[in-house]
């Protein structure tokens, strides 16, 4: 069964709350990428400030969302560095 590192990591961010922190900050012993393992919820990219819902279809497909699943609270605007139609 995959598991959820215990340890905090330089890399791992602080959150809205509890459960989203655990998800946004998910690592798998078993899988490379959040996107093959059926325990990842929350895809959370950092450069972007960007959260979405994975599905998991086999591929990197996510539902992106601006509110928490678990506390209900806005979730931060996403950092984007170019906007879909602009030339």
């Amino acid at each position: 069964m995959p598991r959820r590192s215990t340890s905090k990591t330089a890399s791992e961010t602080e959150h809205c709350c509890r459960p989203m922190t655990a998800q946004a900050n998910w690592e798998c012993a078993q899988h490379g990428s959040v996107f093959d393992c059926a325990d990842a919820v929350v895809r959370y990219d950092t450069e972007s400030r960007e959260y979405g819902l994975i599905i998991h279809d086999g591929g990197t497909s996510y539902l992106s969302i601006t509110f928490c699943p678990w506390c209900g609270q806005r979730l931060p605007k996403p950092r984007r560095r170019w906007t879909f139609g602009r030339t």
